[in-house]
């Protein structure tokens, strides 16, 4: 088949800060290699930076006249709200295109309407709030509803983000004065409100799914590996560990095969799957997760379209997956073969 990689070639950053820009060209070494897999199985493949003005991304498509795309746009004109967008314009080309619809996309990026409609499917999430404004109110830490109770450690994160953007140590709050100078900081440096919400301690899992939306294919339960941080430090996965090879947290969260019994492994599983269903995906897609001591899994985020890097962890997953080994190219074949099927 004749395919066009599209990827976001953004030369700057909406908000944020000078290091986010690491995980936007990130995309860019994505696209050759899912180029290369392509190419090794026969499929005429050619890269295709996505132009910043509508017009021009579907007349560059139309220009492309490919069988399919296979979509890696992640941002547009630096800003990660646009990613729905660009889907939406591959909906209306009219063009077969890999991974999930833009409503997916919309909804899985705006974390507080994507919890909302996590928790209305019966799926744990964590209490919190948006915040809007650093002067706003917080989370309740003496609340005696179960379902708005949230103790201290907090989260701060942007609330419309993905790749971690905005997430580091400085990021778990352990009091309302930090919690404040921290939403300053996300709601200035990001432009957007802050998700304030209670810190899961415990293990932390992710399952990659790929697939149809009705019957997906589960990968391997994943766990990231904390026990090289140092005491006290939180146990967080953040933009540095997913982002600035050979930093301290690059290096302390190396993610192995989880070691959980067969009731809670079956429960995360379902879980995942509610995840998956509750927001729309198709194609693939991975949810994360932390499992706390007595509460259980508890559903951190839902992630359309996870960076499919031959390193990363979705494919690393994949590779797992049944009784004989199964390669990159696999993967890459079997995404675009989703799509074929999708648009039949």
């Amino acid at each position: 088949m004749r395919v066009a990689v599209l990827f976001n070639d953004d030369g700057a950053l909406a908000h944020g800060q000078e290091k986010d820009a690491l995980a936007v060209a990130s995309v860019a070494g994505c696209a050759d290699a899912v180029v290369a897999a392509l190419r090794e199985r026969g499929h005429d493949a050619t890269r295709l930076a996505a132009p910043g003005e509508p017009d021009a991304l579907l007349a560059a498509l139309r220009a492309a006249r490919p069988d399919v795309v296979f979509n890696l746009v992640e941002s547009l004109r630096g800003d990660a709200a646009l990613e729905a967008a660009v889907v939406a314009l591959l909906d209306l080309s009219g063009l077969p295109f890999t991974g999930n619809g833009a409503l997916a996309c919309a909804l899985s990026l705006r974390k507080p309407l994507a919890k909302a409609l996590l928790a209305a499917r019966g799926v744990p999430v964590a209490a919190g709030c948006v915040v809007e404004s650093a002067d706003d109110p917080l989370p309740d830490p003496r609340a005696t509803d179960p379902a708005t109770r949230c103790p201290f450690p907090w989260i701060v994160k942007p609330s419309r983000e993905d790749a971690s953007h905005g997430i580091s140590k400085e990021s778990v709050v352990h009091d309302e004065a930090a919690a404040r100078d921290r939403t300053r900081f996300v709601i200035e440096r990001y432009r957007q409100p802050a998700l304030v919400e209670r810190f899961i301690e415990g293990r932390e899992l992710n399952v990659g799914l790929i697939g149809s939306a009705d019957a997906p294919e589960l990968l391997p339960v994943a766990e990231i590996d904390f026990t090289r941080f140092p005491a006290g430090r939180p146990r967080l996965v953040t933009y540095e560990s997913k982002w600035v090879e050979g930093s301290d947290d690059w290096n302390g969260t190396p993610v192995q095969d989880a070691a959980l019994d067969a009731p809670l492994a079956a429960r995360v599983r379902e879980i995942a799957l509610s995840s998956w269903r509750a927001l729309g995906l198709c194609g693939y897609g991975r949810v994360d997760l932390r499992l706390h001591e007595s509460e259980g899994p508890v559903v951190l985020e839902v992630n359309p379209n996870p960076d499919l890097s031959p390193d990363a962890g979705f494919a690393r997953a994949w590779g797992r997956r049944g009784a004989a080994p199964r390669s990159y190219e696999d993967l890459v074949e079997a995404i675009l073969r989703h799509a074929r099927a999708g648009a039949a």
